[in-house]
């Protein structure tokens, strides 16, 4: 993915934070043979906070419920 002209490479269960503000978003496979699955999620931003990439063994986990 590239924003603003930035690449990342976003491995399976990373998430990418994509800053208010942002302009430019292109999405591209590394192998256009397997197309990349993507989920996106839009909110309002209310403050301006930059574009970071989020590894999953970066996570913290929390478990929910019973």
């Amino acid at each position: 993915m590239t924003v603003d002209g930035t690449t990342f490479e976003v491995a399976p269960l990373d998430a990418l934070y994509v800053g208010k503000g942002a302009v430019d978003l292109t999405f591209v496979s590394v192998d256009p043979a397997q197309l990349a699955k993507l989920y996106g999620n839009s909110v309002p931003a209310h403050a301006v906070c930059p574009t970071r990439l989020v590894r999953q063994s970066e996570a913290i986990e929390k478990r929910l419920g019973a």
